[in-house]
């Protein structure tokens, strides 16, 4: 739990996960300039694919061989969905370090957790709805 604020009125415990939403606003209002955005996102991207890749080749080899087995494919359809959700949050927390870095002279920025954003966009509810029912039509299509 952390506090937020530090006069009486705003002395308040807030889960994390509000917190979170909380630094993610903020990183979200923050003005970068439009490149700078685009730099850190792509990096954030790459660094998202290089984290992820390793996990995502045995997860794909692990399809290839039990595809048949029902058991084993809802599984691994769970964990692809995992997958995807962990990605979305690691892709954001790159995102948030790149651009600290890129602009480290900027107190305000560098006050931003990233690890809050990381534990909000990853577990965001908006997003686990969206992706379960994205995940819902790709097994529908497959099977």
């Amino acid at each position: 739990m952390k506090m937020i604020g530090s006069s009486s009125e705003n002395n308040r415990k807030v889960s994390y996960y509000k917190f979170g939403k909380e630094q993610y606003k903020k990183f979200g209002n923050y003005n970068v300039k439009k490149t700078t955005f685009l730099k850190t996102t792509i990096q954030g991207i790459l660094m998202t694919l290089i984290c992820i890749l390793p996990f995502l080749l045995i997860m794909i080899q692990f399809f290839s061989v039990y595809f048949y087995n029902p058991g084993v494919k809802l599984f691994l359809i769970v964990l692809a969905w995992a997958m995807l959700l962990i990605c979305n949050g690691l892709s954001n927390y790159f995102t948030v370090i790149f651009t600290k870095n890129l602009i480290s002279d900027d107190i305000k920025l560098q006050e931003i957790d990233e690890k809050a954003i990381l534990f909000y966009t990853t577990f965001s509810i908006g997003y686990i709805i969206f992706t379960l029912f994205l995940m819902a039509f790709i097994v529908i299509g497959v099977t």
